[in-house]
């Protein structure tokens, strides 16, 4: 198969694209998750918070 050079360049930023958004999502992912980590555990210190208050 026989590319012509308009659509092998079209395929060649898609894919350097592709490469640099996945590493740009794999960097976030782990913020991300830490981020609802410190909610989730903020959210049962509260909930034992007011627990021990009644």
């Amino acid at each position: 198969m026989q590319l012509d050079n308009k659509t092998r360049n079209l395929l060649m930023y898609t894919t350097l694209i592709l490469i640099f958004l996945s590493i740009a999502l794999a960097v976030l992912q782990r913020y991300i998750a830490s981020i609802i980590s410190i909610l989730s555990a903020l959210a049962l210190l509260s909930f034992i918070s007011e627990g021990e208050e009644k």
